[in-house]
């Protein structure tokens, strides 16, 4: 462990922090508030204001740990003091300065830290606003500028107490204060002159020059608290604004006096005056952070939860039969990470600023929009007559976010699906969100790109989701239930089997055989779909590498890779691990993705799919002519294999015209050199006509349905 050297002005740091009268001082709400932003905002479970003293650091504010203090030598915060930028640390197991730090190999087991220094006005770095976190993790530019903000909140804080210092020692003013009569100022300072554009013999003269610079609607305020401060040796606060013809904004001022009785009822108030404006807007800035998205600057998640309680409470207590009723509706980006991987975070900001525009145009007047986190938003709809007047607003947010955005020079195609909820009898604003989500979801498995309403069997229906989700999750741990199928791939002419598509099958205990389309669906959304694939992977190489063995002459095995798969990192490393384990050659296995896939963000695929090609593996692609894609992919991406779709080869013995798509297909793939194989022959017929149109291969239920690993043998042998 590598403790932080001490900084070149630290004699001068340490006096500084000790004269500001913080250190081990009580709690204040404005120090707290910013700690509970950082961690928030940030998504961190600990967040610190840290003041470094002279052999420890302690914790000003603090949210997540306990503790007050720890010894300077093994904090953080200490290292942040030496340079001027943030300091981060993704991973401190990794870090030679952190790596045996007692916090990382103990309690609370630090992995994460960032951290910005609190300044004084004079620029000497205090202490630190940092967070913490158990994970290791990255921090955008975004965050870190975020990060920035909230510390540069907190030094104005204490830059206030330092200017309240430095009042302390020049009395402003002095006040002889006689009940029911205007104040007689016995002592005006230079200072206080200047504010008013004055002189001191003039506000003597004349209290009203001051309180004529006093904001209009602070002035009664300000002489009622002054005729209460009449109270012997008696501490007075109060704030208003001063006007000025030299600055457009007034500022804001704090005022501290003491009161002292004299003789005849009068009271003698003297003190001094606090510039306070930076810290109002600091509070401005807070209050805006703590109810508002800072990117959008839509309402955040928890003033949006405010807003439905507010209009869920006042509907249930007037309900009446033909009432209007509030209604949410839900909004989920469809492509978003799309986006984010074409044209990096910045890119995805910018959308996520323009999504919120065309929603605030899409909506009524008085309805609300919220941006809940990530790519998902809301909308409150305070009073809609029926379900048909809420679902035409949510169409209205369909039909604008079909329009394309540009980003960067980059023209993007970014879907919405839209859940709509109408406040039930009883419905609290939890209850309203998590119906609205529940539609949206509905609306994703319906096909994206369209809205769908709440109704009640969806509550049940979720309920059974999550079992089965749950239930999934166990079997990929325990790998107990889960088995491959393999339907065999062949040769047209001769009917000799050169392949198989392995296809994963659930066996459950109660439920018996799970159809892959309630399964895969939902470990795709899940995220599941990760670790089944890399099962899936390893398996379908070991039977592949047993039955080259078996047989002696090249055969490849095909397997099906999501979307969410290609976009992992860890993909290249999964395919290399699976054949290195197995000992199957590379050119023997297939990974087979979906044409839509191609249509994503086009540098990532296409880096993805060149790694992936460079271990020697082929690459298909399949449902080819389903989707949208441009001819230009097949000569862009490494396709070795075009998988025609079962739907063209349904009707393609009908006649020329119904053979006319097949043919274009058989030829194009002949003019790029690749192979081609159709899906779902299932009659001789359908055979003979791919024969004539040049399709070599094929698989269906023609030639055999998937069957388990033990029958493929056995059919091979």
């Amino acid at each position: 462990m590598l403790s932080a050297a001490l900084p070149q002005d630290e004699d001068a740091r340490i006096a500084l922090l000790s004269s500001l009268g913080i250190l081990d001082s009580k709690a204040e709400p404005v120090f707290d508030r910013i700690t509970r932003m950082a961690s928030t905002l940030l998504d961190a479970p600990i967040a610190l204001v840290s003041l470094i003293d002279e052999d420890r650091q302690w914790f000003k504010s603090r949210v997540g740990i306990d503790a007050t203090e720890t010894a300077r030598d093994i904090s953080f915060c200490a290292h942040a003091l030496l340079q001027d930028e943030p300091l981060v640390v993704p991973d401190a197991t990794k870090d030679k300065r952190f790596a045996d730090n007692p916090a990382v190999v103990g309690e609370p087991g630090v992995r994460f830290y960032a951290g910005a220094q609190l300044r004084s006005i004079g620029g000497t770095a205090l202490g630190t606003l940092c967070v913490v976190d158990g994970r290791v993790r990255d921090f955008s530019a975004e965050q870190e500028a975020l990060l920035c903000d909230l510390a540069a909140m907190a030094s104005h804080e204490i830059a206030h107490r330092e200017l309240a210092l430095q009042s302390r020692s020049a009395k402003h003013f002095c006040l002889e204060l006689v009940p029911s009569r205007p104040p007689v100022i016995r002592h005006a300072s230079e200072r206080l002159a200047t504010l008013v554009h004055s002189t001191p013999q003039a506000l003597q003269r004349d209290p009203q020059v001051f309180l004529q610079a006093v904001h209009p609607e602070d002035r009664e305020a300000l002489l009622a608290a002054l005729q209460r401060a009449d109270a012997p040796d008696t501490t007075w606060l109060c704030e208003f604004r001063l006007q000025s013809i030299r600055q457009a904004t007034p500022r804001w001022f704090e005022v501290h006096g003491s009161a002292r009785r004299l003789a005849g009822g009068r009271t003698l108030l003297t003190g001094y005056l606090v510039d306070i404006s930076e810290r109002r807007l600091i509070d401005e800035r807070l209050v805006h952070l703590a109810y508002h998205d800072d990117l959008t600057g839509l309402d955040n998640r928890a003033h949006f939860l405010e807003r439905v309680a507010l209009a869920t409470a006042a509907h249930g207590e007037g309900e009446q039969a033909n009432e209007a009723t509030p209604a949410v509706l839900l909004v989920d980006l469809d492509n978003f990470k799309t986006v984010n991987d074409s044209v990096g975070h910045d890119g995805g900001d910018e959308l996520l600023t323009l999504v919120a525009q065309r929603l605030r145009q899409a909506v009524r007047e008085h309805d609300h929009v919220a941006r809940l986190g990530g790519d998902e938003f809301a909308v409150l709809l305070r009073r809609v007559q029926d379900a048909p007047e809420a679902a035409g607003i949510a169409e209205r947010i369909v039909q604008v976010m079909e329009r394309p955005f540009t980003i960067d020079g980059h023209v993007f195609s970014v879907s919405a699906s839209v859940g709509v909820a109408l406040q039930q009898r009883q419905d609290g604003a939890q209850e309203l969100l998590r119906n609205a989500d529940l539609a949206m979801y509905q609306a994703k498995r319906q096909g994206r790109g369209r809205y769908a309403l709440f109704e009640p069997q969806l509550h049940a229906a979720v309920l059974q989701r999550v079992t089965l989700e749950e239930e999934l999750r166990h079997t990929l741990h325990t790998e107990q239930g889960l088995l491959l199928h393999y339907q065999p791939i062949v040769d047209l002419a001769t009917g000799r089997f050169i392949g198989a598509e392995a296809l994963v099958r659930w066996q459950h205990p109660q439920r018996g055989l799970v159809p892959p389309g309630s399964f895969i669906p939902l470990a795709e959304e899940s995220g599941l779909i990760v670790p089944l694939g890399r099962w899936v992977l390893i398996q379908a190489c070991r039977e592949a590498a047993r039955w080259q063995d078996l047989s002696g002459k090249p055969f490849t095995i095909t397997v099906n890779v999501s979307t969410r798969q290609v976009q992992e990192p860890g993909l290249v490393q999964a395919v290399h691990q699976a054949l290195s384990e197995s000992g199957l050659a590379p050119s023997a296995l297939v990974l087979e993705i979906t044409e839509s896939v191609f249509m994503q963000s086009h540098s990532l695929i296409l880096q993805r799919l060149q790694e992936i090609k460079a271990l020697g593996v082929s690459i298909a692609m399949d449902d080819f002519g389903t989707g949208f894609s441009s001819l230009a992919y097949l000569q862009r991406f490494p396709i070795d294999v075009l998988k025609i779709d079962k739907s063209f080869v349904d009707p393609v013995a009908q006649g020329a015209r119904e053979a006319a798509l097949v043919r274009a297909v058989v030829a194009l793939a002949e003019a790029l050199e690749l192979r081609c194989v159709a899906e779902g022959i299932e009659h001789t017929a359908q055979q003979h006509a791919l024969q004539r149109l040049g399709c070599r291969f094929g698989q269906g239920y023609l030639f055999a349905r998937p069957m388990d690993a033990q029958a493929f043998k056995d059919l091979l042998q």
